[in-house]
């Protein structure tokens, strides 16, 4: 990944962000346990409002840990009780397009395993379906980072899922909180960054993954300063400590002509160089949007410059 366009020639390039799926490495995530208890004590009530159906935003800025937060919950929540909380769960990853077809179209192909899609392109037939399947059935369906802010089709999306039973919830992840205040039956989880001591065990895991004791000790220093510049980082760019750390430095150390040697302290210290260098870019960058955006009169352009980042 080069998402900060490090790399020679990259200085223009936006990546789209890729599809995610339900599956997480939980060793992986790091300090999100009270967010992950919190969110399921909600996923677990039948109490908390007067409609059937509950959605739960989950906000917070590209990076900081929704998607991986949304796939814990979602791969753990089964062994929560004793007898499994829905009767079946759907994963979709909406990136820039909300498509109501491709959506439906998903989720009805995992609740009716034995429909034939003949009429596949007719969303009427599809809503209709699930409607149907949807009836006293309780069920759970993730839907990953949303963008849309159109409530007329929000709402045409969620007429067939009004039919399932009592108790049936949708997490919403957004770094939108006026998609989030949309959307919610709930007030909103607004996610916080990671603390230092999670960010560093972060950190260790990635950059000392195969080293001995004495390794560790010896760079432990750097490492820790690298960690708080990422934290930095995240002010000048809408970026987390997370992204920052499990993308960039991974990918500058395969880069860097000092990996080859093996030198770990000489590819951490130009690492911190070039963060320090970002900042200052970004920070050039953030002064520019907020000039044009006074003269533009909204927020719509530093949007744009994040969205795709996740």
């Amino acid at each position: 990944m080069d998402y900060l366009g490090w790399k020679s020639g990259a200085q223009n390039t936006i990546l789209p962000r890729p599809q995610t799926i339900s599956l997480v490495e939980d060793s992986g995530v790091y300090g999100r346990d009270a967010d992950k208890e919190a969110i399921m004590e909600l996923l677990l009530s039948n109490e908390m409002n007067g409609n059937k159906i509950s959605v739960i935003p989950i906000v917070g800025m590209g990076g900081i840990g929704k998607t991986a937060l949304a796939q814990l919950i979602y791969n753990e929540i089964d062994d929560k009780v004793m007898e499994k909380p829905f009767d079946f769960k759907a994963w979709f990853c909406v990136t820039n397009e909300f498509s109501i077809f491709r959506i439906t179209k998903t989720i009805a192909k995992r609740v009716i395993a034995s429909l034939k899609f003949e009429n596949d392109s007719d969303l009427d037939f599809l809503q209709v379906e699930l409607k149907k399947a949807l009836i006293s059935k309780k069920f759970l369906i993730v839907l990953d980072n949303v963008w849309i802010e159109n409530y007329s089709l929000w709402s045409e999306f969620m007429k067939p899922f009004s039919h399932g039973e009592y108790g049936s919830k949708i997490i919403v992840t957004t770094q939108s909180k006026k998609i989030a205040s949309m959307v919610h039956d709930l007030p909103p989880y607004q996610l916080t960054t990671l603390s230092s001591d999670a960010c560093w065990n972060l950190f260790e895991k990635v950059a000392f993954n195969n080293s001995n004791l004495i390794v560790l000790v010896e760079l432990e220093g750097i490492g820790r300063e690298i960690v708080e510049k990422c934290k930095d980082s995240k002010v000048r760019r809408g970026d987390t400590p997370l992204r920052i750390i499990e993308e960039e430095f991974i990918g500058f150390k395969g880069d860097s002509e000092t990996s080859r040697t093996g030198d770990e302290h000489t590819n951490m210290k130009a690492f911190l160089e070039k963060l320090q260098w970002v900042n200052g870019q970004f920070e050039h960058i953030d002064q520019r949007m907020d000039r044009l955006e006074t003269s533009k009169g909204g927020p719509n352009l530093r949007q744009e410059f994040h969205r795709d980042r996740g």
